[in-house]
C-alpha cells in the first residue's frame, strides 16, 4: 500500500516545483536576453566576449554561464555570426573611417548594454517573484521575509537582485490595503488614492475642491 504523502513531503515538493519552474523562467530570460545583446553587438564584439561581458554584469556562475553559452550557440545555428565576431579584414579609407568611428560604437554599445540589463533585471524580477508569491503561499505561517529568505538562499539571490526582489514582493502581495479599504487613514489626499490600472476616480484625477481631509472632519 502506497503511504499517503505527509503535509510536510507535500510541502516540500510544491517548494522544489517552485523553484525549477522559476529556474527555467529565468534561464529562459537569460538565453533571450544574452541573444539580443549578441545580436546588437555583431561586428564589434564577438559571440564569446558578449557571452562573457553578459555573465559578468549578471554575476552567472560558471555552470549558468556554460548552460546559456551552450543555449545560444545552439539558437544562433546557421545564423551568419561567425563563433569570434570577426568580420573580413578591410583597408584602406574605409578602414581608417571605421577605426575613427570604433569609439562612438563603442560609447554607444556601453550606453545600451546598460538599459539592455535594466530590462533583463526587471524581467528577473517579475519571475522571481512569482516563484517567492507561490513560496509565501505555500509557507502560509511565514511572512513575506521568510519566503523571500527561503527562495533566496534556494536559487542563490544575493546583493541588489535579493533586495528588488524583496521590495517588489512586498509590493505584490502586501494585503494591508486591501483590508483597510479607501475609506481608512490618517489622511486622505487625491495622490494617496490614485489607481495603479489607470481607472482613476475623481480624487485620482485631481478634480476641483478635492481637499486633505483628516479623520473625524
Amino acid at each position: 500500500m502506497a503511504r499517503t504523502p505527509t503535509p510536510e513531503s507535500q510541502a516540500r515538493r510544491q517548494l522544489d516545483i517552485a523553484l525549477a519552474v522559476a529556474t527555467q523562467r529565468a534561464q529562459d530570460v537569460h538565453v533571450r536576453q544574452a541573444l539580443e545583446l549578441v545580436t546588437h553587438a555583431h561586428g564589434r564584439v564577438g559571440v564569446a566576449r558578449a557571452l562573457a561581458i553578459y555573465g559578468r554584469i549578471h554575476g552567472l556562475g560558471a555552470d549558468v554561464e556554460r548552460v546559456l553559452s551552450t543555449r545560444v550557440f545552439a539558437a544562433l545555428g546557421q545564423a551568419d555570426l561567425r563563433p569570434d565576431g570577426t568580420v573580413a579584414a578591410e583597408s584602406g579609407l574605409l578602414a581608417r573611417v571605421r577605426r575613427r568611428l570604433g569609439g562612438r560604437r563603442d560609447l554607444e554599445l556601453r550606453r545600451w548594454v546598460e538599459f539592455h540589463k535594466g530590462r533583463t533585471d526587471r524581467d528577473l524580477v517579475d519571475v522571481h517573484v512569482d516563484a517567492v508569491a507561490r513560496v509565501h503561499s505555500v509557507l502560509s505561517a511565514g511572512s513575506v521575509a521568510d519566503a523571500v529568505n527561503w527562495y533566496a538562499e534556494a536559487a542563490r539571490l544575493a546583493g541588489a537582485m535579493r533586495d528588488n526582489v524583496y521590495l517588489a514582493s512586498l509590493a505584490r502581495l502586501d494585503d494591508t490595503s486591501r483590508q483597510s479599504g479607501d475609506g481608512a487613514g490618517v489622511l486622505r489626499h487625491p495622490e494617496t488614492r490614485r489607481r495603479s490600472a489607470g481607472r482613476a476616480g475623481p480624487e485620482a484625477r485631481g478634480d476641483a475642491g478635492t481637499r486633505f481631509r483628516a479623520i473625524g472632519d
